[in-house]
């Protein structure tokens, strides 16, 4: 897994990010375009990725965001991001 050169750095806004995890200890990674990114956005990305998040109902609604505990649980392990 590379090491997160953002690390210290809580906000990035280049526009083009990469999310590294472990899912079950497999490595993942996905590219995503963001206006911003943060450690707590990162984390809600990767349940995208497992396909498990809890999307709001109607398109005014904001997305519920996870905990780093609930998403642990299910799996995912070894978030990073970096800006590209």
């Amino acid at each position: 897994m590379i090491i997160n050169e953002l690390k210290g750095r809580q906000h990035a806004a280049s526009g083009h990010f990469r999310i590294d995890y472990l899912l079950h200890r497999a490595y993942k990674a996905f590219y995503i375009r963001s206006d911003s990114m943060n450690n707590a956005d990162a984390w809600q990305w990767a349940t995208g990725g497992i396909e498990f998040s809890l999307g709001p109902r109607y398109g005014a609604d904001k997305m519920t965001k996870l905990y780093k505990l609930l998403v642990e649980k299910l799996g995912v392990t070894g978030i990073e991001w970096l800006a590209i």
